[in-house]
């Protein structure tokens, strides 16, 4: 996703691989066949990121959350939520955002929902 810091490298036979450079699978490739790439800023495309949103159950949390992610503009592709025995819910959720400081706003705003308790990106 533009904003996450990434790497290139060559493959054999397939061109070049892009990760994130905190990638386990980057940190493992032969540093001689790394090399430098950068986002295309100019592109408009969507990316999916999971996260994660712990919280103390209630009636309308879900409702509340989704209302927040299409206001600031993303779009939910998956849901899923575990409900534990201590009434707290860990949501899980694939969005399409545009760029890392898209995310950041998804992530600020849920952060003070009523109940929220962590909002986190899963890598």
């Amino acid at each position: 996703m533009p904003g996450d810091p990434i790497i290139g490298y060559i493959t054999q036979g397939q061109g070049v691989t892009v990760h994130r450079t905190n990638c386990i699978n980057a940190l493992k490739t032969n540093p001689e066949r790394q090399i430098e790439v950068e986002w295309n800023l100019e592109a408009s495309d969507a990316y999916p990121v999971k996260i994660c949103i712990r919280s103390l159950d209630r009636m309308g949390l879900l409702a509340d959350v989704a209302g927040h992610i299409s206001k600031i503009g993303a779009n939910i592709i998956s849901a899923n939520t575990v409900t534990h025995e201590d009434n707290t819910v860990d949501t899980y959720f694939t969005l399409s955002v545009s760029d890392t400081a898209h995310l950041g706003q998804v992530l600020s705003g849920l952060r003070k929902i009523r109940h929220v308790q962590e909002v986190k990106r899963i890598r």
